[in-house]
């Protein structure tokens, strides 16, 4: 079964905040790896020493298809990852929320087959599309 969960809401909202207080919490009961995947370093102060911080822009990931490639690649090295925290997946892949349907559906199939949770945070300011509602929505600002 796929582990998928979403934090949501307006630019600006506490999106990233509550992500980062989520992996640092995830570091007391984690029984294996984190990982915590963004555009830039500007996280790395705030994550606990014991998560793994990914910057996407030193790997080139532009689209969705390089960033399902990305996912991989992490996974294949690593079989011990139990979390993967994306902050600003939008930014990430540089296209619309309402275009990703595809790129989830990868990587829900990644998740179930690794079995490691994908949590997601994004900007939307309309309702969330109809493709992401079977995913858990952790919070919504």
């Amino acid at each position: 079964m796929d582990k998928i969960h979403l934090i949501y809401g307006t630019k600006g909202c506490g999106k990233t905040k509550k992500l980062v207080e989520l992996a640092n919490a995830s570091v007391a009961t984690a029984k294996g790896d984190l990982v915590y995947i963004d555009k830039d370093m500007s996280r790395m102060h705030d994550l606990d020493h014991k998560i793994k911080l990914v910057d996407t822009s030193e790997y080139d990931v532009r689209c969705e298809n390089t960033f399902i490639a990305f996912v991989s690649g992490i996974l294949a090295g690593n079989y011990d990852i139990e979390k993967i925290f994306f902050d600003g997946i939008i930014k990430i892949v540089k296209n619309d929320i309402e275009n990703l349907e595809k790129m989830f559906d990868a990587l829900a199939s990644l998740s179930a087959k690794f079995n490691v949770d994908f949590i997601f945070t994004f900007s939307i300011k309309d309702e969330l599309p109809e493709y992401l509602k079977k995913y858990d929505t952790l919070f919504k600002f």
